[in-house]
């Protein structure tokens, strides 16, 4: 087989597995109760990039190491996956595109090593999820690699065996981002966390700047407890299902609540323990 028409192959396998993850991840948000008739619509998924890049990257430059592994890696990753959708899923296969590849999965890999390097010091912080989250620096490493030997290797001199070995490299990372995703797995708060940012609960957070409620500013806090609408009978909630589809969504998005942990370590309003419970 041609080594580009694999790659061609794998990647719309990827997006298949991709749509997987989110249809089943979306079965489990369904559950929750509708919100008002025309609150969200497609003009919330138009928002996702601006809230990722600016709003959500304000929250994660909190913890400078960590906010240049989140750019690395997460940029690095959406501009590979981005540009081998245009070059092998359109069947342009430019070598041009293809030098563009090897820079943006150069720096997913870069970003992974950090990844690693940090859940593999000696002083881990606390509030980093174990288990499963130990395995995701080498899985998106794998497929970074695989995207970086694929392309600098021209295919004209590549072996049958060299192209299987960098598709399984690419494939191991690739079913973590979707179909391990579907499952519960850590990529899911990537496929969570942006629909989280489209159709957050607070839809106002997104919509001043700080000085309008901090300082001099006069404006609610966006982050400030809601009173309950007694007249359309909100008195709270007994069961999960309870809470809207949107609210469910964002616990799932809550991979860790690392951010909270620190300052409440065991409240039973962490993310963590109401998916337990």
């Amino acid at each position: 087989m041609n080594p580009s028409l694999l790659i061609t192959v794998l990647l719309w396998l990827s997006v298949a597995g991709l749509a997987f993850a989110v249809v089943k991840r979306a079965s489990y948000w369904r559950l929750g109760r509708a919100t008002a008739p025309g609150s969200f619509g497609i003009a919330n998924l138009l928002a996702i990039p601006k809230r990722y890049f600016v709003d959500l990257h304000h929250v994660v430059a909190r913890d400078p190491y960590i906010a240049r592994t989140h750019v690395a890696t997460a940029g690095g990753a959406i501009g590979a996956l981005a540009l081998v959708f245009v070059n092998y899923g359109l069947a342009i296969y430019s070598p041009w595109l293809d030098k563009a590849i090897f820079a943006a999965a150069l720096a997913m890999l870069i970003g992974a090593m950090f990844v690693w390097r940090r859940r593999s010091a000696k002083d881990v912080p606390a509030r980093l999820s174990k288990g499963p989250w130990n395995v995701l620096p080498w899985l998106l490493g794998s497929f970074a690699l695989g995207l970086v030997l694929f392309v600098a290797v021209p295919a004209d001199v590549m072996s049958g065996a060299f192209a299987v070995a960098c598709a399984l490299l690419i494939g191991a990372g690739a079913f973590a981002m979707t179909f391990g995703a579907a499952k519960g797995g850590p990529m899911k708060h990537a496929i969570a966390g942006l629909m989280h940012l489209a159709f957050h609960p607070r839809q106002e957070r997104f919509a001043g700047k700080p000085d309008s409620y901090t300082g001099s500013g006069n404006a609610t806090p966006p982050t400030a407890l809601k009173l309950p609408e007694i007249e359309k009978q909100e008195y709270g909630v007994a069961k999960p299902v309870e809470f809207r589809w949107n609210q469910l969504l964002s616990f799932d998005a809550a991979c860790s609540a690392a951010s909270a942990r620190p300052r409440v370590p065991h409240s039973p309003l962490a993310s963590r323990s109401i998916r337990r419970n």
